[in-house]
């Protein structure tokens, strides 16, 4: 089969924009290709991260244009036990639900979770397998129990001899965890590449300050701007396709919508206007389903 198509290039003028023969499945020159592709599986994707020049220094940068820092207690990765205890014998190394612990010097306080790192995962069993698989350390512990040491005293057997415990649980648990975009996050939408509103809203936390605007001009399904309204601040969205436009606006349509509704946004049947395909006759059916749709719920 050939297939070729025309190229504007102004002034009523056309030229050929491709010319090429296709060849259809079981064909010796498909089967040729049969197991190829164009790309792997997105296993690891890249953020970059990066400001232009300052003039003076970061602080000064921050206050004149309110960005270049990072709001890094806003994002550490909440802690389950303990990340900083203090090794001071008798001192309890206490948790509790008020967040605190003990420090070295024997003094409460606070455990804000764990310092935010430069790699966040999406919690697949390869990447939790990655890890080791190690609880950490709840208490000072020390050798086996007996072993200390006693000295005129019968039968010495007692607690064992402190040590520091280790802080660090070594799992996948030390990095910020957002699973892949479900059916809340694309609501329906065809795009291939829609980013996790959990994952949207860390980023953004982690860069804008509460009043600031965020700039997205690959805006997508619209998550940058729902993750900016969930964090207070506002957001400039540049898409170019009409149909990731309508996903935009249906998205932030349904910001504060319950899951129901959401739930149902995510299956509804859109009316066809515009596509050759159906008749005047199917787009008013569609419709009138919708519109039945609409009043029962």
């Amino acid at each position: 089969m050939r297939n070729s198509a025309l190229l504007s290039v102004g002034k009523g003028e056309e030229r050929p924009a491709y010319d090429r023969d296709i060849y259809s499945h079981g064909t010796p020159e498909a089967a040729e290709w049969d197991g190829w592709g164009t790309a792997l599986k997105p296993a690891w994707e890249p953020i970059c991260l990066a400001r232009k020049p300052m003039i003076g220094t970061v602080a000064e940068n921050t206050l004149a244009h309110g960005t270049g820092g990072i709001n890094v207690d806003a994002c550490r990765i909440d802690a389950e036990k303990p990340t900083g205890w203090g090794g001071k014998a008798g001192g309890g190394n206490t948790w509790n639900e008020s967040n605190s612990g003990l420090g070295k010097d024997g003094e409460a306080r606070p455990v804000d979770g764990r310092y935010p790192a430069n790699i966040l995962h999406d919690g697949s069993a390869e990447v939790v397998a990655a890890f080791p698989d190690a609880s950490g350390q709840k208490g000072a512990v020390g050798p086996e129990h007996g072993e200390r040491k006693r000295n005129n005293v019968y039968n010495p057997i007692g607690p064992r001899d402190p040590f520091p415990p280790r802080a660090d649980a070594g799992s996948a648990a030390r990095f910020f965890y957002s699973a892949k975009a479900d059916g809340d996050d694309r609501l329906g939408s065809k795009h291939p590449t829609v980013k996790p509103v959990d994952l949207m809203r860390w980023l953004v936390r982690l860069i804008c300050h509460k009043g600031g605007t965020v700039l997205d001009p690959f805006a997508g399904t619209g998550t940058t701007g729902e993750a900016a309204f969930w964090e207070g601040c506002n957001a400039i969205l540049i898409e170019r396709e009409e149909e990731y436009q309508a996903d935009i606006a249906k998205r932030m349509s349904l910001v504060l919508a319950g899951p129901e509704t959401k739930k149902r946004a995510r299956t509804e049947i859109e009316p066809a206007e515009g596509l050759p395909l159906f008749g005047d006759d199917t787009v008013a059916h569609v419709s009138e389903i919708n519109a039945r749709k609409a009043v029962a719920a």
